[in-house]
């Protein structure tokens, strides 16, 4: 499932908003609510492939 918001609430509680851009993140989540993986970049300008994200979804 893909989520976004409309607004900052999920993007600081994953700690990925600098308060005027979110950071790219990526975040898999298991049925138990834990991260089973994450990618977050502090270049706006890179992005994970989606076969990278795919590779680590269980």
């Amino acid at each position: 499932m893909l989520y976004t918001a409309g607004d900052s609430s999920v993007m600081e509680a994953y700690d990925v908003y600098t308060g005027s851009l979110a950071t790219p993140s990526v975040f898999v989540i298991n049925p138990l609510g834990e991260i089973t993986w994450k990618f977050i970049s502090p270049d706006y300008t890179q992005r994970v492939l989606a076969e990278r994200v795919l590779q680590n979804i269980p």
